[in-house]
C-alpha cells in the first residue's frame, strides 16, 4: 500500500533530527566541549529546526495532527514525534539553557528526549517500508527533475 505525502522533503530532515537526537554516545563525544561553551546548543537548534514547528501544537496553535498527509502519516507517528517535542520542551523549562553542556545530556530529563527520538525514528522508518515510502528514490527523481529543469525567462533576466 503507497501513500503520498505532500512534503518528503521534511519527513527526511524529521529522520534527520531524530536520528542524531536518539544518539547519545555521539552527542556525549561531540556535543559536550569544554573549550567551546554552549556546544551541545549548537548541535541541538541543528537539530531541533525540523521538529521546532511542532511548537505550535505545544502552544495551543495548531491540532496536533496538522502535519498528518504533508510529513507524518497518521496519529502514531505524530504522538511519536509530540513525545520528543514535550520531552525538549520540558528540557529547556526545568533546566534553562545555561548550564554545562554535560549537564543536559547526563540529566534523567535528555534521556527521555533521547528515548522518545529513537522510538518516533524506529516508527517512522517501520511506516516508511509498510507505506511504500523509499527516499532514496525520492531524492533520485529530484535530483534528475533538477538537472533537467530549464531556468525560466524571469531567472535568466534576473542573472
Amino acid at each position: 500500500m503507497n501513500i503520498t505525502l505532500e512534503y518528503p522533503t521534511m519527513r527526511h530532515y524529521l529522520m534527520g533530527a531524530l536520528d542524531s537526537l536518539k544518539d547519545k554516545e555521539t552527542q556525549l563525544k561531540e556535543w559536550v566541549n569544554p573549550n567551546f561553551p554552549y556546544a551541545f546548543w549548537s548541535n541541538v537548534v541543528m537539530c531541533t529546526d525540523p521538529i521546532d514547528y511542532f511548537d505550535a501544537v505545544v502552544n495551543g496553535i495548531e491540532p496536533p495532527n496538522f502535519q498528518e498527509g504533508y510529513i507524518l502519516f497518521n496519529s502514531e507517528e505524530t504522538n511519536a514525534v509530540m513525545k520528543v517535542v514535550w520531552a525538549f520542551d520540558k528540557v529547556i523549562k526545568d533546566i534553562g539553557i545555561e548550564k554545562p553542556d554535560d549537564f543536559y545530556i547526563n540529566s534523567s530529563l535528555w534521556n527521555e528526549v533521547v528515548s522518545s527520538s529513537d522510538a518516533a525514528y524506529d516508527l517512522i522508518i517501520k511506516n516508511n517500508k509498510k507505506y511504500g515510502l523509499d527516499l532514496k528514490e525520492y531524492w533520485k527523481k529530484e535530483e534528475e527533475n533538477t538537472a533537467t529543469e530549464k531556468p525560466s525567462k524571469e531567472s535568466k533576466a534576473d542573472t
